[in-house]
């Protein structure tokens, strides 16, 4: 296999020779020390591989034994390089790419992260330049070891880290911690009283002494549970009172849509902002500007990718939307449908510890505006600490 290769650097050619003594002339070519390879004999000659050098010596050799040469077939680099002579500049460009991947080699191409789940991907991507870590950081200058120390001890919710530099990719890995419960361990003795008005539901007391029953209705900072107890052998003593008292609650919410008012309205045209990234350099190719001060900013990333690779080659483009203020009045129909959207909104993300039993709605209209009412009766747990001041 070696010797294949190294014959077809040097090149060779398979040729015929046709003649009166073909023996004569192959013991020529062996008292001139020429190699030769793979000779078998014809039906007027014989044929054979020399390389090119030799070729062009044996002619007369070939004259003094009588017999013709004729090539058949050229193989090796020489004639491969003469058939593209004319091409140099695919040569050198192979040989440009071959140097610029080589050099190339030697840096962190991408960093790819696995396991983050409540850690954000830009604190985590701020910490890793800090530690050195990033796309276009010399491969031989990053210590995973000693990345891996800083993370642990810059980022509290990484349980455990794993940093490996695999040619120009780097993998990281992390498992985050766990969330620890909240341990009760309070023990100065308190009362449970009633957040506000309202008609219980259901009690589960921890700890303490119940002095009210379902179905009773309370008010707002009475009783629930108090704070003394009593042992088998009538003593008292206090405790740290704990429970969860429900009840039904009344409660209403008044949503609130002038008549008169602005909006912001889209425009259909935007600027946008790009940048072409190579390794650490950032280099502005698109530039757009505009007056308007309403606007929002939209921002994403295109990595260049190979074969499931990617390559330290990107585009940031930030695109710019920009709205115009426009007067608003809707009328009874749209407010409506507004104001039924905002209460949604209320219940889901303002009353998302209650449970909504009833809801009796009204829309009212003035001069100024529209509004929608609503009366709820919810279930809540109106359970309120409070503590006591015990006195020797």
């Amino acid at each position: 296999m070696i010797l294949s290769f190294l014959r077809l650097l040097r090149g060779y050619v398979e040729f015929e020779a046709q003649g009166r003594f073909p023996e004569r002339f192959i013991n020529l070519l062996n008292c001139r020390g020429v190699a030769y390879w793979n000779m078998l004999p014809q039906k007027t000659g014989c044929r054979g591989n020399l390389f090119v050098k030799d070729y062009l010596k044996i002619r007369p050799t070939a004259r003094k034994a009588e017999v013709r040469l004729r090539v058949k077939k050229r193989r090796g680099l020489p004639f491969f390089l003469r058939k593209y002579r004319a091409r140099r500049g695919v040569a050198v460009g192979a040989v440009l790419a071959a140097l610029v991947l080589a050099f190339l080699s030697g840096f962190i191409w991408d960093i790819k992260v696995d396991g983050l789940n409540t850690i954000s991907q830009s604190r985590f991507d701020s910490v890793l330049r800090e530690c050195g870590l990033y796309s276009g950081a010399l491969k031989g200058s990053v210590d995973t070891d000693a990345v891996e120390r800083k993370l642990m001890l810059r980022i509290p919710e990484i349980r455990w880290v794993s940093v490996n530099a695999l040619n120009n990719i780097c993998q990281i890995q992390i498992k985050e911690k766990a969330a620890r419960p909240k341990k009760k361990t309070a023990s100065y003795p308190c009362n449970i009283r009633a957040e506000r008005d309202g008609i219980i539901t259901k009690t589960v007391v921890y700890s303490g002494a119940k002095v009210i029953e379902s179905g009773s209705a309370v008010k707002k900072d009475q009783l629930l549970v108090s704070a003394v107890v009593e042992n088998a052998e009538n003593r008292l003593s206090y405790v740290h009172s704990s429970a969860d008292i429900y009840a039904d609650i009344f409660l209403s919410k008044k949503i609130i849509l002038k008549k008169n008012q602005y909006i912001l309205i889209p425009k259909e045209n935007y600027t946008q902002k790009s940048n072409l990234n190579f390794m650490w350099f950032t280099l502005p190719f698109k530039l757009s500007a505009s007056d308007s001060t309403l606007y929002c900013d939209n921002y994403y990333k295109n990595v260049v990718c190979f074969n499931d690779v990617s390559l330290p080659i990107s585009e940031s483009i930030c695109r710019r939307f920009y709205f115009e203020r426009e007067k608003f009045t809707p009328d009874q129909k749209t407010a409506k449908e507004i104001l039924k959207k905002r209460l949604l909104l209320y219940e889901c993300f303002s009353r998302e510890n209650c449970v909504i039993k009833s809801r009796r709605e009204r829309f009212l209209e003035s001069d100024d505006g529209f509004a929608l009412k609503a009366d709820y009766v919810m279930n809540k747990n109106i359970a309120v600490r409070q503590r006591i001041r015990v006195e020797q």
